[in-house]
């Protein structure tokens, strides 16, 4: 069931409709608040992610403080390790 805004969790939202239309594994293409969205599901869901294109968004200081080169990875989709001092120094 979709929440309404307040207690609102997108991604989550997002990956029970993905789930009710039978898929486990998914493309996402978010533009602007579509892409935050899909950030952050890169983030709490990176195993469900087959790959993710986001368009026309800055970076919060949140995502940038919590992002690994793990989840980096999960959310561009490629395998390519960002250059960085370590395996969980954001980037």
């Amino acid at each position: 069931m979709l929440r309404r805004q307040g207690g609102c969790r997108p991604s989550q939202d997002l990956v029970a409709v993905v789930d009710a239309l039978g898929r486990q594994r998914f493309f996402l293409c978010g533009h602007d608040r579509g892409g935050r969205v899909g950030h952050r599901l890169a983030l709490d869901f990176p195993d469900r992610l087959e790959k993710l294109c986001v368009i026309d968004i800055a970076p919060t200081l949140a995502s940038i403080q919590t992002t690994t080169v793990r989840t980096g990875n999960a959310a561009i989709g490629s395998g390519a390790t960002p250059t960085c001092s370590g395996a969980s120094a954001p980037w």
